[in-house]
Order: structure tokens, then C-alpha cells, then sequence
């Protein structure tokens, strides 16, 4: 299927339909100039300027649905007192671990919507095994976290959070699936 973006507007086209508000995953970033995904290429002036406006707006409602999302998982987990002071502070690292491939690919989706149309064949490559590595390290740091969730929660308890985990993570996956328009 071809998307008919124009790509003035591909970058707001993201922000615009709440793909932004679907990060979910923390700090912000005042990275000035597009990702160095692409090996460093000199960038225009037209794709620097978009690439930072959709970095600023997608870095913004990333540090807005933080919050949110440790609401979610307060909810969800209904801890005890004793139980919340032994889950906290290993939630927290993990998400610090999660925020930082977040910024990655946050970088990666502003890059990609600043050179909407504009693709190279090396940079398709190039951004698709970014994007894959992505995924990878994520998984890593899930993998990483289980004992330690396992240590401070009853197995139902560490099965509860991932799902939620999970179900946070589709959601993000699914705004990313329908707001960003396929490559040209």
C-alpha cells in the first residue's frame, strides 16, 4: 500500500495523530541535529529544522506519559505498603534502563519523519537495523529485570507486571503501526 504523506507534513502527521503521546518513555533529549543513525550524512537545513520540531514534540508528551504509565502500573500491581517499597525501586531502574532505548527510538522516528520521501536505500537499511536493535536491547533489559522482579514479588505478582508491561508496550507499538506512514 503507498502512503500519500507529503512530507511537510510527515513530522506532524506523528505528533498530530498521538504517536507521540504513545512513547511512554521518559527523560527528554536536547539533541539539536538529526540521529546519527545514517552514518553521520550531512543534513539540510529544511530536514534539521524537522527533525527538531518533531524531536521537541515527541520528547514532550514521551515526558508526559511517564507519569501515566507508573500510574497504570500502581493500579494494576495494588501493592502492599511493604510490597510497593521492594517493587519501586526496581521499577524505576528498569524504566530508566527502557527510557534510554525510548530515546533511541524516538530519535529514530524524528529522523525518519525529517527525511519522509527523502530515504536513501542505505538509509532504509540503516534505520531498519536500528529499529531492530531497538527491539533487541529491550528485550534484553526485560530479560535482565525478571530475576529482579522475582525477588522482591510473588511469581503472580512478576506475570502481572509484564502483562501490563506488555499491554503498554502494544499500545505503543500500535500508534507507531498506524501513525507513521509507510516508506516510499
Amino acid at each position: 500500500m503507498h502512503c500519500s504523506v507529503p512530507y511537510s507534513r510527515g513530522f506532524r502527521l506523528l505528533t498530530a495523530i498521538g504517536l507521540g503521546g504513545l512513547l511512554l518513555s521518559g527523560c527528554t533529549t536536547t539533541t539539536p541535529t538529526p540521529y546519527q543513525v545514517l552514518g553521520g550524512n550531512s543534513h539540510s537545513a529544511e530536514v534539521e529544522s524537522a527533525y527538531k520540531s518533531a524531536l521537541e514534540d515527541l520528547d514532550q508528551s514521551r515526558a508526559l506519559e511517564e507519569g501515566r504509565r507508573r500510574n497504570v502500573v500502581g493500579e494494576v500491581m495494588d501493592l502492599t505498603p511493604d510490597e510497593a517499597k521492594r517493587f519501586w525501586p526496581v521499577y524505576t531502574a528498569y524504566r530508566s534502563e527502557m527510557s534510554a532505548l525510548g530515546q533511541r527510538m524516538t530519535r529514530l522516528v524524528a529522523d525518519y519523519a525529517a527525511r519522509f520521501g527523502k530515504l536513501q536505500d542505505q538509509d532504509a537499511s540503516a534505520m531498519t537495523r536500528e529499529y531492530m536493535d531497538i527491539d533487541q536491547k529491550a528485550l534484553d533489559v526485560k530479560k535482565k529485570y525478571l530475576p529482579k522482579f522475582d525477588a522482591v514479588l510473588n511469581p503472580k505478582q512478576v506475570a502481572r507486571f509484564f502483562q501490563t508491561d506488555q499491554k503498554l508496550d502494544a499500545g505503543i507499538k500500535f500508534g507507531m503501526a498506524k501513525g507513521i506512514p509507510l516508506m516510499e
